[in-house]
């Protein structure tokens, strides 16, 4: 049997009204148990809303990707005034009473309630330091992208290195895979371009200019079908993708299906009209 609180005490525990913490209930932060119509919350839901709740707080300025993921605890040890944060392992008393066992120190239940809004602020300040790490190394990998950018065209290679840096300072910018797959491409290597494409494809579904390059190249490979549904991708995501109608409309030309080549023609045309 798990040792769980109340709502009420999660609330007070927290400090933030009740309906607070049902919000971050809802929007995924934990699982707590369902009793009735009351919930219960354990130790590590405990961690796991105070977490969520300091990221909420802080509300970084101008985020520029995704919140690193919070890394959770096992449980909650408390050793006199000083409260730790360990992996420890739990058994029950006779009596059904909670004890943590962490070291030499064992903690009842009671006093580990009385210790759990110290030990989560721990994990709180813990969790603020890493997304402002992360912003960091973000913001430093977005620089070095700019840098790249500009220096394509007069040093090749150092844009690459560029662009590559900033990888390893964020694996997830997909933009620096679309920009390595276009000079990758542009230097002849296609089966390179494809598989960086596909990355940035990988990390960023949504992104029409990722289809439309990919497209580009698996034509060069002859791979007609594949290109025909990236570039449907392409436009799907953006409707005034112009360069991609008139791709499709040439592709569905060649393979005989001129209904849907001039479809796109027209819409090539409107949009060059500007009237789409």
């Amino acid at each position: 049997m798990t040792q769980t609180f109340p709502l009420a005490e999660v609330a007070r525990i927290l400090g933030v009204p009740a309906a607070r913490v049902r919000a971050l209930v809802d929007a995924g932060v934990c699982q707590p148990v369902v009793v009735g119509e009351k919930l219960e919350f354990t130790f590590q839901d405990l961690v796991k809303l105070r977490a969520a709740k300091g990221v909420q707080d802080a509300e970084p300025s101008s985020p520029r990707g995704p919140m690193p993921a919070v890394q959770p605890v096992t449980s909650l040890v408390s050793s006199g005034r000083k409260t730790t944060v360990q992996e420890v392992r739990t058994t029950w008393s006779e009596s059904g009473q909670g004890l943590l066992f962490g070291g030499d120190d064992v903690v009842t239940g009671k006093d580990a309630v009385e210790d759990v809004g110290e030990a989560l602020s721990l994990v709180e300040r813990r969790a603020l330091k890493q997304a402002e790490h992360a912003q960091e190394q973000r913001e430093e990998a977005l620089g070095l992208f700019e840098q790249a950018l500009a220096m394509e065209t007069e040093d090749p290679a150092g844009a690459v290195d560029a662009y590559r840096r900033a990888l390893e300072l964020d694996p997830n910018l997909s933009d620096v895979y679309v920009n390595l797959g276009r000079m990758a491409h542009q230097a002849g290597r296609v089966a390179d371009a494809v598989k960086l494409y596909e990355k940035a494809l990988s990390i960023t579904e949504d992104d029409p200019v990722a289809h439309y390059n990919v497209a580009l190249a698996l034509e060069d490979r002859r791979n007609v079908a594949a290109a025909v549904t990236h570039y449907q991708r392409a436009v799907e995501l953006d409707p005034r993708f112009g360069d991609a109608h008139y791709n499709l409309a040439r592709l569905y030309e060649r393979t005989g299906q001129r209904g849907k080549a001039l479809q796109h023609l027209l819409i090539c045309k409107r949009l060059q009209d500007g009237k789409a």
